[in-house]
């Protein structure tokens, strides 16, 4: 049975929780953040413990060292981390493999003996359990996320989503009905890159760190060749050090927290400060990690058109967050409504109006294609669509833009719960057939004013059966009596 140790945890003041049991985070943000931090700092141990040993006392340095390892895990174990464990594991290989006894049964044996001990007393081994014999929500919750962030990928592979900007996307226009978890990126800082940045991106970040790590453990085996022992051990910590970073960034969004960069940083300084690093690297070399990071980016772009061909409803990304949907299945028995234009204003349709709008394409009524615009401004680059039938939807707040219709060649409008308007701001009303939606029950007291202003521009009037500014529960079913007032 695992030892209880949530006394002791209480020191930390944080708030996570894993079956009851607490997460040490010791200061950091999350326990993700801290298990991360902790497996960069492993090789230093190594490292360490190489520059001080004392052929004399193996015995004394061997127990120092694994006194310390011990420790370390101990305070890795209680993060309840698996992504740091992963990334722990990885340096290892990493540095054994850079010692020349990566495939040594010895060394792995008498390494693990301090992690499983730890992973096993903590309770940690239950989570990892967990993780591959049941349903694990925290896992299910990140291939949904996965899947979606390929997606993404290929609908924008060039210049991405934009900064800072792949969680919220997700949550608008990708995230399953029915599921409302917060993300702020991909939980996955590759993917985020990707996403937000596009693949370009993606591929440099790739191929530098590549070179960086063969070219580290490339040195550090050439340099202990050549009996420069203290290089070869630096290198080699370096290395690991690179590797458990890339690893930990596998399961979490890392790389913008700067705090984090304080150790792979030093470590990226070491190699790329050591000549035997580029040296190492040649022509060939060079080439053969462009091609594998070019190979990288293109695997993730086939493997998110696979995805998305499987999606009910294509989802494109244009600029100024611009997103175009339509429904891959259009059955001839649906009624379908004209192609919308819509501006979206969180006050009408909520913060994350793009389910509303996905949910809505599938139904027998729904729209046969809809275009979101962020506002009115994102058409300043003169993007003028084909000739059609389209609707532009005007809600909220974005109704005092009307000026935005002259790019368009429709002539029919619809304003759904329209304030803060004045007579210049519907004046482009004149001469198109539009529609006002103004709420049946005027809590702000705007609708008279508003009702005046477009009826005298031959706006017809509609009401709305709600309460306020937000449709939700009217959502979609005031868009049909809408389109057929038109």
């Amino acid at each position: 049975m695992p030892v209880n140790f949530s006394g002791l945890g209480l020191i930390f003041d944080q708030a996570f929780y894993y079956h009851g049991r607490l997460r040490w985070s010791y200061g950091w943000a999350t326990p993700n953040y801290a298990g991360a931090f902790l497996a960069t700092i492993e090789p230093i141990i190594w490292l360490s413990a190489g520059l001080i040993y004392n052929k004399s006392r193996p015995k004394t340095s061997g127990c120092f060292q694994f006194a310390t390892e011990l420790a370390f895990w101990f305070m890795l174990a209680r993060t309840y981390s698996r992504g740091s464990i992963v990334a722990a594991f990885g340096a290892r290989a990493t540095w054994q493999a850079t010692r020349g006894d990566l495939a040594s049964i010895k060394k792995w044996a008498g390494y693990l003996l301090a992690p499983v001990a730890c992973i096993r007393a903590g309770g940690l081994g239950g989570r990892i359990y967990n993780t591959v014999a049941t349903a694990d929500p925290s896992v299910e919750h990140r291939l949904e996320l996965w899947t979606a962030g390929l997606r993404m990928l290929a609908a924008s592979p060039w210049t991405g989503w934009g900064a800072g900007k792949s969680g919220i996307m997700y949550m608008n226009w990708y995230e399953p009905p029915g599921h409302t978890e917060i993300f702020a990126s991909m939980v996955n800082s590759y993917l985020s890159l990707a996403v937000e940045h596009g693949l370009p991106v993606f591929c440099l970040i790739i191929f530098v760190l590549g070179c960086l790590v063969y070219g580290g453990i490339s040195a550090a085996k050439s340099a202990a060749k050549t009996g420069r022992a203290a290089q070869a051990l630096a290198l080699a910590a370096a290395a690991s050090v690179c590797v458990a970073w890339s690893a930990a960034n596998l399961f979490t969004n890392l790389w913008t927290v700067p705090s984090l960069w304080i150790v792979p940083g030093a470590a990226v300084c070491v190699m790329a400060g050591c000549r035997g690093t580029w040296q190492e690297l040649g022509a060939d070399k060079i080439l053969r990690g462009v091609v594998l990071s070019l190979g990288a980016g293109l695997l993730l772009f086939i493997a998110g058109l696979a995805l998305e061909r499987r999606s009910p409803v294509m989802i494109r990304h244009g600029g100024h967050d611009t997103i175009t949907l339509e429904p891959r299945m259009i059955s001839p028995e649906d009624k379908r409504l004209p192609a919308m234009e819509i501006w979206p204003d969180p006050l009408v349709l909520g913060a994350f109006p793009g389910r509303q709008f996905r949910a809505w394409l599938l139904q027998p009524d729904g729209p046969e294609r809809l275009v979101v615009r962020a506002q009115t401004g994102d058409m300043e680059d003169g993007t003028k669509p084909a000739p059609d039938k389209r609707i532009l939807v005007f809600t909220g707040r974005q109704a005092s833009c009307l000026q935005a219709i002259q790019l368009f060649t429709s002539d029919r409008i619809i304003l759904l719960h329209p304030v803060k308007l004045g007579r210049e701001d519907l004046g482009p009303l004149r001469g198109h057939q539009a529609v006002v939606v103004l709420p049946a029950i005027d809590q702000a007291g705007t609708n008279d004013g508003v009702k005046n202003k477009a009826g005298a521009l031959g706006a017809k009037i509609l009401f709305s059966p709600g309460v306020g500014l937000d449709l939700g529960a009217v959502w979609p079913g005031i868009m049909k009596p809408a389109v057929d007032t038109l």
